[in-house]
Formats: C-alpha cells, structure tokens, sequence
C-alpha cells in the first residue's frame, strides 16, 4: 500500500429542504445530491509497483474501486489497538504531483482523488 503523512477528507452533507405549495396546501420535501467527497494525501511514500498498481487503479474515469484509508488514533477515540477505517466509492484520481524516485521508492507531494462517501469504521 502507500503511506502517507498526512490525509484530508472534506465531504459535504445531502441538502433537505421543504417547500409550500401556495396553490394546493400540500408540504413539498426534497433533497439534493451530496457533492463527490474530495481526498487529499500528502507526504505519500510507496513501492515504485504499489504507486503503478495505485495510479492504474484510480487513475481510470470509470473506476469502481473502493479507497479506504486507516488511520490509528493518537488519542482515546477508539479501544485500544483499534484503528478507524474511511472507505470511498467510486474513487477517482483527479490530480498527481511531485513526483520523485529514489532507489525502489516513489515520493509524491500531493494526490487527489474525489469519489462518494466517506463511510467511517473501526476495525
């Protein structure tokens, strides 16, 4: 897998609103389309194969490829030796940059990938 040193997800909540049709009386309720929710890594370190499978991988428009990332809480938020697991559908690499090689290892400064979700686990 990669490593990275530090990830950001950012995702937004459906919209739900309601509206009053003056001619009828009757309560309309309606919600939107969440936005795709937008992953960023940074700091990433992987195998020169890993970094190949991985840009193979999410790197195609039409990917149903599940992302998850796992993260180990430096603090109380789950039992001991658990680790909280955010899973993205349908990801999708939007950019890559900075990328450097050295001996079997790849550097990359920035990816970014949007897909649906997150949906968060403890495993």
């Amino acid at each position: 897998g990669l490593i990275a040193m530090r990830a950001q997800i950012g995702a937004s909540r459906r919209q739900v609103g309601q509206l009053l049709d003056l001619s009828t009386g009757n309560l309309h309720i309606f919600a939107g389309i969440p936005e795709p929710c937008q992953v960023q890594l940074m700091g990433v370190v992987a195998s020169s194969s890993h970094l190949k499978t991985f840009l193979e991988t999410f790197g195609n428009a039409c990917s149903n490829q599940s992302l998850q990332i796992t993260v180990t809480p430096g603090y109380c938020t789950t039992p001991s030796g658990q680790n909280l697991v955010y899973s993205i559908e349908k990801a999708i690499l939007t950019d890559f940059a900075g990328a450097v090689e050295t001996n079997q290892y790849m550097f990359v400064s920035t990816v970014n990938l949007i897909g649906l979700g997150p949906t968060i686990t403890v495993s």
